[in-house]
């Protein structure tokens, strides 16, 4: 997950990043999908497979029952899971808006959930905030806490065992929080690719 500027410098840059990160995924997940179908790269194939395929995998879901059945990763938003299923595997996400309407709460809020509740690995990139930022809003929005109040140190009452929980929570979840380095997409895609390997190793699930 990767957070996006908001001057208009920065904005041509992200443009260029949301299009490389683009043209990244869409051969990231035509390989994927080649390969688990056995194709061949650059083979025809006739229209008759592939509406099987479609039709299997419609069945499958069918056969999960209900309207609201979710095919991929949770958001934590119910209604936003309605609508799109969940998130698939290998997909790219735009979240959009104007400044300060919640982008980064929104996509913080998905982060804890899918970090904390459905228990999966999270790699969140940003380049408006560093590190440090990110995982105080991370550890105030869990345990519930005015960040303002956190900086200065004004906690009361049960604000601390709520604190003394949220940090638990985070510590032990597969969360990492990177910076892009000056090699812009190359970065993202050898951090990303370099964290997968490890968690491999390690046999976690990668959703």
């Amino acid at each position: 997950m990767i957070e996006m500027p908001s001057s208009e410098r920065e904005k041509a840059a992200a443009r260029r990043l949301v299009r490389a990160l683009d043209e990244y995924f869409e051969s990231l997940i035509g390989a994927r999908e080649s390969s688990a179908a056995g194709d061949v790269e650059g083979e025809a194939l006739h229209v008759k497979e592939l509406v099987a395929r479609n039709l299997d995998r419609l069945d499958t879901i069918c056969s999960c029952g209900g309207e609201d059945v979710v095919t991929g990763i949770t958001s934590g938003f119910s209604k936003l899971d309605r609508i799109t299923g969940g998130f698939q595997p290998a997909s790219l996400i735009i979240l959009a808006g104007v400044e300060a309407v919640g982008k980064t709460g929104f996509a913080l809020g998905v982060v804890r959930h899918v970090a904390l509740d459905a228990g999966l690995p999270v790699l969140y990139f940003s380049t408006r905030q560093p590190k440090e930022a990110l995982s105080v809003r991370l550890l105030c929005a869990q345990a519930r806490l005015y960040p303002p109040d956190f900086r200065r140190g004004i906690l009361k009452g049960d604000e601390w065992s709520r604190l003394a929980l949220a940090a638990e929570l985070i510590t032990k979840a597969d969360l990492y929080i990177g910076e892009p380095g000056y090699d812009g997409i190359a970065g993202l895609r050898r951090q990303a690719q370099k964290l997968a390997a490890e968690l491999r190793i390690e046999r976690k699930s990668l959703g």
